[in-house]
């Protein structure tokens, strides 16, 4: 009964750790009926751990997360809610921390955050430099469009010769319209016209 359940309790948190003693009731309580499962199980209500409160503002907690040894990996997707919710100015004193984690996700998160908080020639070298942390030292086709956007900025010649590479090999309209932007941009309307052409023909 209950008074079994609460005397067995209490002798072994004499005698052993919590943990222990919440293993044997979750194991024992099933077991039960009456008032001793309804006693085992206020025990264990009681013993369970609580758990670690989550700070209210997540940018405290994104800090809490990131400044463990190793970063905390529920940073990481913290900082990944926090892009997707544009927050960017708060994402860019964490770039350095979250670099830690030398994943294909870090490294995309912290390239869309200088995309919106750094310089293009920064965000450019930071992409080139970084292609070692994907799969076969590829960049995935976001990275390449991001790059392609950033390289727009700095080198329209050189990104015109990528952005036809780009929407030759994939086809999408997105591409194709990039390239229509650039080579109109460029002053050469008559290149682009074979691919206004083409776009309007989809």
């Amino acid at each position: 009964d209950g008074e079994q359940v609460r005397l067995f309790v209490q002798l072994r948190l004499s005698t052993g750790p919590h943990a222990g003693v919440l293993e044997d009731l979750e194991g024992l309580a099933p077991r039960l009926e009456g008032e001793g499962r309804d006693e085992a199980e206020r025990w264990i209500e009681e013993l369970r751990p609580t758990p670690e409160p989550i700070e209210a503002d997540p940018v405290v907690q994104l800090a809490t997360w990131l400044d463990e040894s190793p970063p905390d990996l529920r940073g990481l997707e913290l900082a990944g809610s926090l892009a997707a919710a544009n927050r960017w100015s708060d994402l860019a004193p964490f770039l350095d921390r979250i670099d830690k984690f030398r994943t294909p996700t870090s490294v995309s998160l912290i390239a869309y955050v200088m995309h919106h908080t750094a310089q293009p020639a920064d965000l450019l070298a930071f992409i080139d430099d970084n292609t070692d942390a994907y799969p076969d030292r590829k960049l995935p086709l976001d990275m390449r469009r991001l790059r392609l956007a950033t390289l727009s900025d700095i080198d329209p010649t050189q990104a015109i010769e990528v952005s036809q590479a780009l929407a030759l090999e994939t086809g999408e309209v997105s591409d194709r319209q990039h390239l229509v932007g650039l080579l109109l941009g460029a002053g050469t309307a008559q290149t682009a016209l074979p691919v206004i052409r083409r776009l309007l023909a989809d």
